[in-house]
């Protein structure tokens, strides 16, 4: 659990709170790349607060936010104009730091027990466990899948650019993948995702074809266009992918 809520934190803090001027500017300017990391630390910091003792809690918080903004600036200093395995492997690193560190944390403190059995009353019958992890596959199926579909797919050549938003997820934008504008593509995007999220929690894995079914359905004329049908493919089987296995992930952390 205490890994599942430091990892809500970090998807809060590098997606869902960095909107498209931090990530832009960030590449070249100091103050938006601290302000960044300042919100960052700021997601971050609640989840840190549940467990461990007050020094465990502070080391917990200094390790992955400093190693945050270290992993940050080797990027930008690597590559302003990132690659997919550049962007990956960024991810990856934090991840994995979260990771090692959160496996070095104690049992949940006073504040944690307290919130722990407060879930526990008021919602009885879901376990505090499945809260946690329901609320990090669903976070990650949002904004981060979003954003990644949308980095992904601007590196992805084709000849002609799809139209404007009617291309769902899959239009190119700008520096860095966070423009979290909710344009119709967007938004049609993550209700996707969190319709298939659902159907894989419930098990119900043969009726996610009806959801891309429908989304192909309104798009059907648009498919006629080679280049916009082969994008579209790339990022509608990047978007069932990423809920798919955010299901998969949700069994694994609540079996």
């Amino acid at each position: 659990m205490k890994i599942i809520l430091l990892l809500i934190g970090h998807f809060m803090g590098d997606f869902l709170f960095q909107n498209n001027t931090i990530a832009r500017e960030k590449q070249i300017n100091t103050t938006f790349f601290l302000l960044h990391c300042l919100i960052y630390s700021i997601c971050l910091l609640p989840f840190c607060a549940l467990y461990g003792t007050v020094g465990e809690i502070a080391l917990t918080f200094v390790i992955i936010a400093f190693s945050h903004g270290v992993i940050d600036g080797i990027k930008i200093a690597i590559h302003r104009d990132r690659s997919i395995a550049l962007y990956l492997l960024d991810q990856l690193l934090h991840i994995i730091v979260i990771f090692l560190i959160g496996y070095q944390i104690s049992s949940p403190n006073l504040l944690g027990s307290y919130i722990n059995q407060f879930l526990l009353q008021q919602i009885p019958q879901i376990p505090p466990l499945k809260i946690g992890a329901a609320l990090l596959c669903y976070l990650i199926c949002s904004t981060p899948a979003g954003v990644t579909i949308r980095f992904v797919l601007s590196k992805v050549h084709i000849t002609k650019k799809a139209d404007n938003a009617e291309s769902g997820d899959y239009q190119e934008f700008e520096v860095e993948p966070a423009d979290k504008k909710l344009d119709n593509g967007f938004l049609i995007g993550v209700l996707e995702r969190f319709c298939i999220l659902t159907l894989a929690i419930l098990g119900q894995f043969t009726a996610i074809s009806f959801v891309i079914a429908a989304k192909s359905l309104a798009r059907i004329k648009k498919l006629e266009d080679e280049d916009f049908a082969e994008k579209y493919l790339v990022g509608t089987f990047l978007s069932v992918l990423i809920a798919v296995g955010c299901g998969c992930m949700f069994s694994l952390l609540t079996a």
